[in-house]
């Protein structure tokens, strides 16, 4: 997950994120400081760690995967995150999964819906076929 450190914290982000990595059982690259894009706020309320400064909400997979499908989307760590992602969703309902994705994706910069769901299906087609 790409995220923005606050300045001045980043030690301290760095530490609360190993704490949530092994809690979670999360690889420990699961957040990270290497965002390009910021804007969409998840509307879960879903608390997965919460302490006196942080406080992580769990956004939906779908949610997660509809962001990254929609972003730089470059090389392999981004193939991989999206696999991971798709496989925490499973190999439910594709077409249902497609559109929640797509309702998910970033506003700017426009990337069109054909481009997000032929990202979808490479990623559909590597995790499941």
């Amino acid at each position: 997950m790409d995220t923005v450190y606050p300045v001045g914290k980043e030690k301290l982000m760095e530490e609360l994120i190993k704490t949530v990595s092994d809690e979670q059982g999360l690889p420990d690259d699961w957040m990270n400081s290497s965002v390009e894009f910021f804007g969409v706020l998840t509307k879960s309320q879903t608390v997965i760690f919460k302490r006196e400064n942080l406080i992580l909400y769990a956004a939906e997979w779908e949610e997660m995967l509809g962001m990254k499908l929609s972003g730089a989307f470059r090389g392999n760590k981004d193939v991989d995150d999206a696999k991971e992602i798709l496989k925490r969703i499973g190999n439910k309902n594709k077409s249902e999964t497609l559109r929640k994705t797509i309702k998910y994706k970033n506003f700017t910069p426009e990337i069109p819906d054909d481009t997000i769901r032929k990202r979808f299906d490479l990623i559909w087609n590597k995790v499941f076929d």
